[in-house]
């Protein structure tokens, strides 16, 4: 599977805790991408950054609404934090 250039990069999945936003931080993970897990419902999230490190991937929780500017400053922070730098 070809990794269309994801490999190492950063990327905040927004609405990622569950449905098609859960599967696209796991598409972008198996690609060799870093995902911040986010959604409102900390289980949820938490869940699913448990997956993704379970089955070797590197993922980091941010719950917080995007629908806020404190809210998404928070999740481009967890991104910075932790990786040093966002990219998608």
């Amino acid at each position: 599977m070809s990794d269309f250039g994801l490999r190492g990069k950063v990327a905040i999945v927004t609405g990622s805790s569950k449905g098609a936003g859960a599967g696209i931080a796991k598409g972008l993970v198996e690609r060799g991408a870093k995902v911040i897990i986010n959604g409102t419902i900390e289980r949820d999230v938490l869940s699913v950054v448990k997956e993704i490190r379970a089955a070797g991937g590197e993922a980091v929780p941010a719950v917080a609404s995007v629908a806020t500017m404190s809210g998404a400053k928070e999740i481009i922070g967890t991104a910075l934090d932790r990786f040093g730098r966002l990219d998608i």
